[in-house]
């Protein structure tokens, strides 16, 4: 039935991609990533009382998994609208690093933290709307689509939190059946205990890519090279490293040629690249391999805050087209805040500091806390997020941060 549904204080909105590829990283061997790896869980939820006034939202990536936090005093009035099919997916999809979350998780696997946090959710009165469709933003409201329903969900603020979607990169023979992207390797092997394949080839060096031929390796593949188009190895160096000391090389300088096969893949072509991108002629080699795992980033996954007429800016080190917003993650159009890998591509941890940001400015605007008081609170989250983003090979990222912030404030 068609009209108006509720009128809570916030509405946060999860993406249904929040619980795919991006997360990649998060779910069979979460020891693996450690506290600064991508791939949230999109999607879960968690209250920490602050005297009974703190909801803090877990949800990137994935990621592919997300992972926010949202304070707020009036938790009473809040509806979660979330896009995801199954809480299987939530509890299993990307709370992948235990000491990325807060202090007092340290040492809990992924889904154990997911769990815990999903109850203490509920417990504070937190509504899940499962195999729900937030399809708009409107100034009457947020459009839902819930159980053949059709309605709006009207709020005073609202939050996006829609993670990011994996990109892909095409070759001679990428539509065979065998090729497919990394969240889709995981959600085979970990949710559904299918190994997508017995000989892999894996596309992309990042901690995403490196993770997921190691998790490969240890669910019982043989995983024949790691190919990266870049001249160094875009993750760590521990990642790297263990998947060296299994004997899996790694190509810089190379990517897949073609993949070859009658109705999947039976095996690829890689080829060396010059300084200018220029393929070097006589440098193939050929891998006799049924399965091609991509893992070639992401991108933020903005439609619902284009669709509302946000401000946008492409900053390619966030992953392409981002939404400009204030340091408490308010954007262009009043009473829409964003967090999450929907404003950037970056780590989990980032994520989490820029929900509890978020959320807390939502409560303030709400009326539920003063204006010093959301300076007071936000102000450690802020500094966090200068300290996570401080570290060697997050420069570009940092910079890029703060040019966001500048342009925001000159369209002001």
């Amino acid at each position: 039935a068609d009209g108006l549904q509720g009128d809570g204080a916030l509405v946060i909105v999860l993406h249904a991609g929040d619980l795919t590829s991006a997360q990649t990283a998060g779910a069979a061997n979460l020891d693996a990533l450690g506290a600064g790896a991508h791939g949230a869980g999109h999607g879960v939820l968690h209250g920490a009382a602050v005297r009974d006034t703190l909801l803090q939202l877990l949800g990137d990536v994935l990621g592919h998994q997300l992972r926010v936090a949202v304070g707020l005093l009036d938790l009473h009035h809040i509806d979660v609208r979330g896009t995801a099919q199954e809480v299987g997916d939530l509890r299993l999809q990307g709370l992948d690093a235990g000491a990325a979350a807060a202090d007092n998780h340290a040492g809990m696997r992924g889904f154990e933290i997911a769990r815990k946090l999903e109850q203490e959710a509920k417990e504070l009165g937190v509504e899940f709307w499962l195999s729900t469709v937030a399809y708009g933003i409107f100034k009457e409201g947020v459009g839902i689509v819930r159980d053949g329903d059709n309605f709006i969900v009207k709020a005073k603020k609202v939050i996006v939190a829609a993670g990011g979607i994996e990109n892909t990169t095409a070759f001679p023979g990428s539509t065979l059946p065998g090729v497919m992207l990394a969240g889709a390797a995981q959600t085979m092997t970990n949710i559904h205990r299918v190994l997508p394949g017995k000989r892999m080839v894996v596309v992309g060096s990042g901690n995403v890519g490196l993770i997921v031929a190691y998790q490969m390796l240890q669910a019982g593949a043989e995983v024949l090279a790691v190919v990266e188009r870049d001249d160094h190895i875009g993750g760590y160096g521990v990642h790297a490293e263990r998947l060296r000391t299994a004997g899996v090389p790694i190509f810089t300088d190379t990517v897949i040629k073609c993949a070859s096969g009658k109705t999947s893949v039976e095996g690829v072509t890689t080829v060396k690249l010059d300084g200018n991108g220029a393929e070097i002629a006589g440098s193939e080699q050929e891998f006799n391999t049924d399965t091609v795992i991509m893992a070639v980033g992401m991108a933020p996954l903005t439609e619902l805050l284009w669709n509302i007429g946000c401000r946008f800016e492409f900053i390619g080190e966030l992953g392409g087209y981002v939404p400009l917003h204030n340091e408490f993650m308010q954007t262009s159009v009043d009473g829409i805040y964003a967090a999450g890998d929907i404003t950037g591509v970056e780590e989990a941890s980032v994520a989490m500091e820029e929900g509890s940001i978020a959320g807390i400015a939502a409560a303030a605007a709400c009326g539920c806390i003063d204006a010093d008081k959301c300076k007071e609170l936000c102000a450690s989250h802020i500094d966090a997020l200068a300290v996570l983003e401080s570290g060697e090979y997050d420069g570009e990222r940092s910079a890029a941060r703060v040019r966001k912030l500048k342009l925001y404030k000159a369209a002001e």
